[in-house]
């Protein structure tokens, strides 16, 4: 067992808003996803892609335009959910606790957000599968509506006629909402189903994202508050208020954070403990997290030329003045002394 405590638990089937269609696909994306991102566009039709990273048609960590197409869709305002790395669940807690972590940390390396939303293969998740997803806030996505879009046993033909007349009924009826499950993986799905369904939606219904029609729209990603961050994966770059230490972490996302890309400031050096200080001022800048803060680094922790200068020019007339006055007292001594021998 997963856990030996209880949690509440919730499979979603259905969607919340009134007067919502949320168009899903699982198994993706594959060499007709593009296409149907097209469609989906065109027909100004917002849906839901569950994904796999490894699947039975493709390999996404080795495939850069599968990848492409994947920002693609979220770019287009499409929401990226999901579906397992490679449409499985692990029956080990510790084995699907770290699928579920790997699946999310590629995502969003490709998206820059790691999906909070999860269906699983086949819709297949027990009591301890739910119980996991729950403790970490995942929200468990079903559906009320199957084209069975996959079974295609008695032919391409006759699979799109029972799927439209399944959706027709259903669309006749008038629910208050549907959230329809289909594959983006079959060419039938992408020319047949989808495009009927465009074309015969229920008047005064709106295509939405399933985070949208749940009324959960700002919570379709995790936040960076929300998850742990894995030392050996993200990158911390900070230097201290006090002593300005720089300390880096390697990467194995992808990030655009820079400190500095100059050599250290003027008159600064390391001291023993391998901070920078500077020779003319205590340094005590605010942390700084990318280039934009630099000019105030340099101007907070650098001397101006020009006071320097000054500085070293009273210095150096101050000295002189010293030197003649102790000439002048040696002459003096000097003059004395001879008169008392004479």
């Amino acid at each position: 067992l997963f856990f030996a405590k209880t949690v509440a638990t919730e499979k979603i089937y259905s969607c919340q808003k009134n007067n919502t269609i949320a168009l899903t696909f699982d198994d993706g994306p594959y060499k007709y996803t593009s296409e149907l991102i097209d469609l989906l566009n065109t027909k100004n039709i917002k849906a839901t892609f569950f994904i796999n990273v490894e699947n039975y048609w493709i390999d996404l960590p080795y495939n850069t335009e599968k990848q492409a197409v994947i920002k693609k869709a979220y770019e287009s305002g499409h929401q990226i959910a999901s579906h397992t790395w490679a449409h499985s669940i692990p029956s080990d807690v510790n084995q699907f606790d770290e699928m579920m972590k790997k699946t999310d940390n590629w995502i969003k390396s490709v998206i820059g957000h790691k999906p909070s939303y999860f269906r699983a293969p086949r819709g297949e998740c027990n009591s301890d599968c739910i119980n996991y997803l729950q403790e970490k806030d995942y929200k468990l996505i079903q559906w009320d509506v199957d084209t069975n879009d996959w079974d295609t046993s008695n032919g391409v033909d006759y699979r799109v006629g029972k799927a439209k007349e399944f959706l027709s009924e259903n669309f006749n009826y008038k629910r208050s909402n549907y959230l329809i499950l289909m594959h983006d993986v079959y060419k039938h799905t992408l020319e047949k189903i989808v495009t009927w369904i465009a074309d015969n939606k229920p008047l005064g219904y709106e295509f939405v994202t399933v985070a949208e029609c749940l009324g959960d729209k700002s919570s379709m990603y995790r936040s960076i508050q929300e998850n742990t961050i894995d030392k050996t994966s993200t990158t911390t770059t900070t230097i201290n208020t006090t002593s300005t230490t720089k300390t880096t972490t390697s990467v194995a996302e992808p990030t655009t954070t820079s400190i500095i890309n100059n050599t250290i400031p003027e008159n600064s050096t390391y001291n023993n403990n391998n901070e920078i200080t500077n020779d003319n001022n205590n340094v005590n800048s605010n942390e700084l997290t990318n280039n934009n803060n630099l000019d105030s680094f340099y101007n907070n922790t650098i001397m101006n030329d020009e006071n320097y200068g000054n500085l070293n020019y009273e210095s150096s007339s101050t000295s002189i003045n010293r030197h003649y006055s102790l000439l002048l007292l040696f002459s003096l001594i000097a003059i004395l002394l001879k008169l008392f021998y004479l």
